[in-house]
């Protein structure tokens, strides 16, 4: 596979796979240090790459597994910026860090599978169809459970107070 094939095949999954790996991630440095090691890879890899029935399904679960091992090396932290705004009185941001703490908790608490539907869907801003193509689930059973966790937090957080 020369280069200008692989940049035409492969590398035009680029921003879904910075998606799926933010999504597991939660961390832009750390994402795309999963990207770059993944395209190292995958280039290493060309000429096989010609062999592989979908590249791209073969990307996503080599991101997929890539993130999953960088999480489990190191603790890997959301930063909420917005928590450490100094303008807002202090017990308004650690109200604001409990809230969010909460949530966090909640989304844990979830079957791994609806965690990783909720994560690609609003921190990996992927489609509907494309979470559906990475979870293999159907696109009405992701709306469904994406409705349900919706439902649920909101819920819970009326209830937090």
């Amino acid at each position: 596979m020369t280069s200008t094939e692989f940049k035409d095949n492969v590398l035009v999954y680029s921003e879904k796979l910075y998606r799926i790996a933010f999504s597991i991630l939660h961390d832009r440095e750390s994402s795309e240090d999963v990207l770059q090691d993944v395209y190292v890879k995958l280039w290493n890899m060309r000429e096989k790459l010609v062999d592989l029935k979908s590249v791209e399904a073969f990307a996503v679960t080599m991101t997929k597994n890539s993130s999953i091992d960088k999480v489990r090396s190191r603790k890997v932290k959301c930063d909420y910026p917005y928590l450490k705004d100094e303008t807002s009185p202090p017990e308004n941001r650690i109200d604001a860090k409990d809230k969010v703490e909460y949530v966090k908790q909640i989304i844990k608490s979830l079957p791994q599978k609806q965690q990783q539907v909720f994560n690609l869907r609003h921190f990996g801003d992927c489609s509907i169809e494309e979470i559906s193509k990475v979870t293999e689930l159907s696109e009405q059973n992701v709306r469904t459970i994406l409705s349900r966790i919706r439902t649920l937090l909101k819920e819970k957080i009326e209830s937090y107070g």
